[in-house]
């Protein structure tokens, strides 16, 4: 009798610590990542801050081409 007590405090002392840490990430994942619309706001506003920054890559490259007697080889990546 004794050795199923211990086993059954020692299941139960894992049961807990278990509880516990799945507690602990739930609450550390909704604090500090957040909710999947929260994602999705967040990755639409990246790629939208990319799209910008290319379109100015692209316009200063034709600026700098149609001012320059150079050829400029960048525009030929485009």
């Amino acid at each position: 009798m004794g050795i199923v007590k211990k086993v059954d405090r020692y299941f139960g002392l894992i049961v807990a610590s278990q509880a516990i840490c799945v507690a602990l990430g739930l609450w550390i994942h909704s604090r500090y990542v957040g909710s999947s619309a929260e994602w999705a706001g967040r990755k639409q506003r990246w790629q939208e801050l990319e799209r910008s920054l290319q379109d100015r890559q692209v316009s200063e490259l034709v600026e700098a081409a149609e001012t320059s007697s150079q050829p400029i080889p960048a525009l030929h990546q485009l």
